[in-house]
């Protein structure tokens, strides 16, 4: 997914906001792509939308439950939220 790769770029970059936009149009070309979910929501917490960042989280563990690496995102994230 080239906008997925261009997020992730963006992203490492520190420009967030572009990263979320290109995590939006992977997701929405492709909305059963449970990596770019998940990479929206990291990207989405980073910048303090926790909920939303929740539900991407979700939407990735519902599309691909063996996927570890979203577990352990949602998981840290419920974690930090209840702090």
């Amino acid at each position: 997914m080239g906008h997925n790769n261009l997020g992730r770029a963006l992203f490492a970059q520190g420009k967030k906001d572009e990263a979320i936009s290109h995590y939006k149009i992977a997701i929405k070309l492709k909305p059963d792509y449970a990596e770019g979910h998940n990479n929206l929501g990291n990207a989405l917490f980073t910048v303090g939308k926790t909920e939303e960042a929740i539900s991407h989280y979700k939407i990735a563990i519902k599309l691909k439950p063996d996927y570890a690496e979203v577990n352990n995102n949602l998981k840290k994230v419920l974690n930090q939220s209840e702090k």
